[in-house]
């Protein structure tokens, strides 16, 4: 009897168990094939996604965000097409954190990726490993140096385009030069799903496109050797033949002045190893390695006390110091100008090609560009509206056409999953950013409370230090700046920070919302919370070549 109880009790188990496993497998197959049936849906749906990024946009000179620029044409056509984010912000005024915020859907801060030098880590899930995983072939064709693959940012992808430009020359290439680089690959895919990300850097610093007539030239006695724009901060190597005897090298700048040039501006010139001068200079100067001021020309004094001509290599590099407001002005609208031609021309290959339809577009500024407006001409270490607002718009299938989304706030950790929201593929849990595909229909924006935003300047020894921070619970924002006390805005009534309600708040305190007060009692933890921030990121030790990179671009002083 006990032996038919315990066979009983065996068999039950064992069905307990094989119930249990089918139950499990179950589960699995249907989870795989719930992905699976996902994974064939966004490849059917969207079986080309185009992600551009525009680095260092300032959206005043666009259209879509500018209604008096004419100078855009080919963004403003996208526009047209598709839906625009007005009000769409980074967290972070620099290239590499905000690309992978971008690109993985969450914050810096979480990420670990705060400057430029820092490495992306590979357990950061990004958007192009997803897209992978459901069978899209994937590439990256990336324009600035501190986005090659050497900081990581390259995972997820099956090619990511390492052409850039000869490193002796300069850490950046231009949109042509770009595009040339993409339609190759794109050509060679066209009939595959594939997801593709375009960067152009033409307004990032230096302003001045590559077709810019010389501003410096050469001279071996009075005669000319060659002419260079300087401005470009191209590295230049020139072959000099040396007669016998005693002789003059001189540089001197032909940069037309402008009227508003200040008593700072000047074409400034910088050598690189002079060590192979050195055996032929008579008089050398007491710092060969210095930049020199071409206000006046810079001669090197040379002597060959040998009886033939002997032959040597001398490298050079420069750049225009302290340039005046309309000079700026100027070349940074022929840069946009540049870029929005070659989108343009991205979009009328696909066009070539028969494959605009069915495609998604993309199109999103990594941050903006000070151009003087608050004393600011650059990016890095701001917190104004100007560093901070970037440009974001989509277009393809499902996407409404004209619409503008005015009011509503966005950030750049929203792009990730409002892509996968489109794509019905799911979007992670642990995602900071929210998806705004809502905007288009009845449920409307997501909304967060509020976020917050930081700059960072570079010591001397190129330590990194947070030098600005904004926080904002729309339509306010406060506004903290190293030596500076908070300021206050409301962007719907003052969209450029033009009036600082600080000012009436400290003759009327009580008149000071709270909404404010709570924003100005949090900015002091903020400040804490991304100085650490700071001190954990995953930072790389940055070898002579990269150091090189992130000062040539402005990153670590001059």
């Amino acid at each position: 009897m006990q032996q038919k109880t315990d066979r009983r009790n065996l068999a039950r188990r064992i069905t307990v168990t094989v119930v249990a496993l089918v139950i499990a497998v179950a589960a699995t197959l249907a989870v795989y094939f719930q992905d699976e049936l996902r994974s064939r849906y966004s490849r059917w749906r969207y079986p080309r996604i185009v992600l551009v990024t525009f680095d260092t946009l300032a959206v005043g000179f666009t259209g879509p965000y500018n209604s008096d620029v004419e100078f855009t044409p080919h963004l403003s056509a996208l526009a047209a097409e598709g839906v625009v984010f007005f009000r769409a912000y980074t967290t972070v005024p620099i290239t590499l954190p905000s690309h992978a915020s971008l690109l993985a859907g969450k914050s810096p801060a979480e990420l670990g990726v705060m400057v430029n030098g820092d490495e992306v880590q590979d357990w950061i899930e990004t958007l192009p490993e997803m897209l992978q995983q459901r069978g899209y072939r994937t590439a990256a064709f990336t324009s600035l140096g501190v986005l090659q693959a050497e900081f990581n940012l390259d995972q997820g992808f099956d090619f990511y385009d390492r052409s850039a430009a000869p490193r002796n020359l300069r850490w950046y290439r231009t949109a042509d030069e770009v595009f040339e680089s993409a339609r190759q690959w794109i050509s060679e895919n066209a009939e595959e799903p594939f997801f593709v990300w375009v960067h152009f850097s033409d307004p990032h610093e230096p302003y001045v496109l590559k077709s810019a007539p010389p501003d410096a030239e050469l001279t071996l006695d009075g005669e000319v050797i060659g002419q260079w724009n300087l401005t470009t901060k191209e590295r230049q190597v020139v072959q000099i033949s040396l007669p016998p005897g005693s002789h003059e090298l001189t540089w001197s700048s032909i940069r037309p002045p402008r009227e508003d040039d200040r008593a700072e501006t000047s074409l400034r010139l910088a050598l690189f190893k002079p060590e192979g001068l050195a055996p032929w200079l008579s008089n050398p100067p007491a710092d060969l390695t210095a930049e020199k001021d071409l206000s006046t020309p810079f001669t090197l004094e040379l002597e060959n006390g040998k009886d033939e001509t002997i032959s040597f290599r001398v490298g050079f590099t420069g750049r225009t110091g302290d340039p005046g407001h309309s000079e700026v002005w100027e070349n940074y609208q022929l840069e946009v100008e540049y870029s929005d031609r070659y989108f343009g021309e991205l979009r009328e290959y696909f066009r070539a090609l028969e494959k605009d339809q069915g495609t998604l577009w993309v199109v999103v500024s990594d941050h903006g560009e000070g151009l003087f407006r608050q004393g600011a001409l650059g990016h890095a270490s701001y917190s104004y509206e100007d560093q901070l607002r970037i440009l974001w718009m989509m277009s393809g299938p499902g996407i409404p056409q004209g619409k503008i989304i005015e009011d509503d706030f966005v950030v750049i950790e929203d792009v990730l999953p409002t892509i996968l929201d489109l794509l019905r593929l799911g979007i992670p849990g642990d995602l900071s950013g929210l998806s705004q595909r809502g905007c288009w229909r009845r449920s409307g924006c997501a909304e967060r409370d509020e976020w917050w935003a930081y700059g960072v300047e570079h010591d001397a020894d190129g330590t990194p230090r947070i030098s600005a921070v904004a926080g904002y619970q729309p339509p306010l924002k406060v506004m903290w700046r190293q030596r500076r006390s908070p300021r206050f805005f409301n962007l719907l009534d003052d969209p450029w920070e033009e009036e600082n309600l600080g000012t009436i708040f400290k003759n009327k305190p009580q008149h000071v919302p709270p909404e404010f007060k709570r924003l100005t009692r949090e900015l002091g933890r903020k400040v804490q919370h991304f100085e650490g921030s700071l001190e954990r990121r995953s930072w790389m030790s940055l070898d002579a070549e990269k150091q090189e990179l992130l000062r040539s671009l402005g990153y670590l002083g001059n």
